[in-house]
C-alpha cells in the first residue's frame, strides 16, 4: 500500500467534514495490492499505483470513500511482438491542441494503418473529466468516423453543448469488437 496523502476517512460525523470528538479518527478505508511478479514464464508483471485519494464530497456516512489508479505492465514491446499479441499498443492516437468552451470543436486521432484492421463500424469515442477513473461516467460520445478525412488522420466533430465546464477532459477510444479501449487520450484543459 502507499501511505496516504490524505485526511483521515473515519470517524467524521455524518453530513459534516468535522471528526467525531469521541472518536479517534483513522485511515480505515484503504486500497491494498500485490502483484505476485514471478508467476508466469518469459513475463514480468508490474503494477504501480499512479493515483490514490479519498473523496471528501461524499457526506453519507462516517466514512469518507477512497480511489486508486493503477497501471499494469504486463508485456514488454519485444515480447509482445514475439509472441504475436494483436494492438498491444495503443493503435488510436490523439492529437489535441486546444478545445475551446461553449463552442464546436474539431479533435484529431490518427491511426497507423498497420492497425486499421482493428477498428469496427460502430466503435465510439467517450469524453470524460480527466479525473474520472469509471468507463460508464461518459459526458457524451460519438461514433468513430468509418473513413479518415487525410492520410491516416479521423476528425471527431464536438458540438458546442459538449465542453461547457472549464476543466481537464480526456478521450477514450472504445472497439465495439472487442470491447477494449484502443486509446485513451492525455488530459486536456477546456
Amino acid at each position: 500500500e502507499t501511505l496516504p496523502q490524505f485526511k483521515p476517512t473515519f470517524k467524521l460525523k455524518v453530513g459534516t467534514d468535522v471528526y467525531d470528538a469521541k472518536r479517534r479518527p483513522a485511515w480505515t478505508d484503504r486500497i491494498l495490492y500485490k502483484v505476485n511478479t514471478g508467476n508466469y514464464d518469459d513475463v514480468k508483471l508490474k503494477l504501480t499505483q499512479q493515483n490514490y485519494r479519498s473523496h471528501p464530497e461524499f457526506y453519507e456516512s462516517d466514512h469518507k470513500p477512497v480511489s486508486s489508479f493503477f497501471r499494469i505492465a504486463v508485456f514488454s514491446n519485444k515480447l509482445a511482438d514475439q509472441l504475436l499479441l494483436k494492438a498491444f499498443h495503443p493503435v488510436v492516437k490523439f492529437h489535441i491542441d486546444e478545445v475551446y468552451l461553449d463552442e464546436d470543436n474539431v479533435l484529431v486521432y490518427t491511426v497507423d494503418t498497420k492497425d486499421m484492421r482493428y477498428l469496427r463500424s460502430w466503435d465510439w469515442i467517450g469524453v470524460y473529466r480527466a479525473d474520472t477513473f469509471n468507463l460508464e461516467t461518459y459526458l457524451a460520445f460519438l461514433w468513430a468516423p468509418s473513413h479518415p478525412a487525410r492520410d491516416n488522420a479521423y476528425e471527431l466533430y464536438f458540438d458546442e453543448n459538449v465542453f461547457i465546464r472549464s476543466g481537464k477532459y480526456r478521450l477514450a477510444y472504445h472497439s465495439s469488437d472487442s470491447r477494449d479501449i484502443l486509446g485513451i487520450s492525455h488530459p486536456f484543459p477546456a
